[in-house]
């Protein structure tokens, strides 16, 4: 069992900076750094109450604009102004599912100007985590400030934050060898992005609007990518001016219609996850059945903010029995955040033994990860289900998704649901874990 840290054993991670007004996904990542380095050091890890939420991500938001947040302004080295409001962490993250992995100590990140941390040794980048343990034990230094000269999570990227310990948590959760995981370094920025730990509440609203769309057949999902692609990547020149116009010309409806064709055929069932209003998408209808949040006013009653939604519109991704992202960047994260499913299910390399042992050991009623169901190409872990699109993606796998800049996107030859790729058709008994 998990020694739990001694009392007062804290670890800060300062400045809470640019990263708290980028989107959710890009909070998560730096979260998930910081906390596998807590988890290292077996310290209670400093954890911000409330996160920021970019005003401009409320744009299609039918709801009267809230106040603003004074702590969620700031000038971002490129010179935009960004303005947003808070919402509690509480109200995103399963917050006591998250301690149990790693123990958390819930503060105003960042500090008000009149509230200075206690005195505490100040670490930098010439500290990786082995000598933090070595020189500042909790005995000597009861609280350790780590400054971030960037993002949070570069120091993962750059293995200055030790990544081994939450990662040997993960594999334990999931009974798995460590070494069945992927890199660590590539894993732990995922470990938040998977939606394990995403609050109960937007669990329920994934669940109640995949049953609505599974009420109805099976569905595949689209993310399509437009605004801040183009007001923030562009406008910061991450991208040639030629690029940008590329790409949003290859995002629009006739062109997003004539890529969808190449995997799905006439009449399929599309959820739609986009700041693009409905009638954007109106040149699709005549070919596919689509779905918006907008059609599900009932089981999204709840949903009060656009971070909320886009962690629902996550899991319904994961959900999906077939996804596409726009961009050939998103299809890396989407798939390592995956990992739960990929891990226990891909390819149908099942370890029934160890999941069964499992269920009646490890994975106990205090564990901060629960594995629920396997199947062959499913899983659902932590109330989180993860079909065909995390693991398979039929029709055509990686292929799937729409390239922008220009190129063309490709297909393989075979259409979604083509029969010998719906699991019904497979001879082998099959366990369906989206229930």
């Amino acid at each position: 069992m998990l020694s739990p840290p001694p009392p007062r054993c804290l670890l800060e991670w300062t400045p809470w900076g640019e990263d708290r007004v980028m989107g959710l996904n890009h909070q998560l990542a730096s979260l998930s750094c910081a906390l596998a380095e807590a988890a290292f050091l077996n310290r209670t890890l400093v954890f911000p109450a409330r996160l920021c939420l970019d005003a401009r991500h409320e744009a299609r938001s039918p709801r009267a604009p809230r106040p603003l947040d004074p702590a969620c302004s700031l000038l971002l080295p490129s010179r935009r102004l960004v303005r947003g409001y808070s919402v509690p962490t509480a109200s995103l993250l399963d917050l006591a599912a998250l301690s149990r992995l790693a123990p958390l100590a819930l503060a105003p990140l960042p500090r008000p100007a009149n509230a200075t941390p206690p005195a505490a040794p100040l670490v930098t980048r010439a500290y990786t985590s082995a000598r933090v343990a070595a020189e500042l034990p909790c005995a000597a230094a009861p609280l350790v400030v780590r400054r971030v000269a960037s993002f949070w999570f570069r120091p993962c990227a750059y293995r200055i934050a030790d990544t081994a310990a939450l990662a040997a948590r993960i594999a334990a959760a999931l009974a798995l060898p460590a070494e069945r995981l992927p890199p660590h370094a590539e894993l732990l920025p995922h470990m938040l992005r998977s939606g394990l730990f995403y609050a109960a509440r937007l669990k329920r609203a994934a669940r109640r609007v995949r049953m609505a769309l599974g009420a109805r057949g099976e569905y595949a999902a689209v993310h399509v990518r437009r605004s801040d692609k183009f007001t923030t990547d562009c406008n910061m020149a991450q991208f040639r001016r030629a690029e940008c116009k590329q790409m949003e010309i290859d995002t629009r409806p006739e062109m997003l219609s004539a890529a969808l064709s190449l995997w799905y055929p006439n009449g399929s069932r599309l959820y739609i996850s986009s700041t693009e209003a409905p009638p954007y998408f109106a040149a699709l209808r005549p070919k596919f059945e689509l779905f918006m949040p907008e059609d599900f006013p009932a089981e999204l009653e709840s949903i009060t903010d656009n971070y909320a939604l886009y962690a629902v519109e996550t899991l319904l991704l994961f959900g999906a029995s077939s996804v596409v992202q726009t961009f050939g960047h998103a299809t890396s994260w989407f798939s390592t955040a995956c990992f739960p499913a990929r891990l226990l299910a891909i390819n149908g390399n099942i370890h029934r033994g160890k999941v069964a042992s499992q269920r009646t050991g490890a994975n106990t009623e205090g564990s901060s990860i629960q594995v629920e169901c396997v199947g062959r190409m499913s899983a659902r872990v932590n109330g989180v289900v993860y079909s065909s699109a995390c693991t398979a993606n039929p029709p055509c796998g990686t292929m799937s998704f729409i390239p922008g800049k220009g190129e063309r996107p490709h297909g393989c030859g075979t259409l979604w649901h083509n029969a010998k790729l719906r699991s019904r058709s497979d001879p082998a008994p099959q366990r369906d874990c989206r229930s």
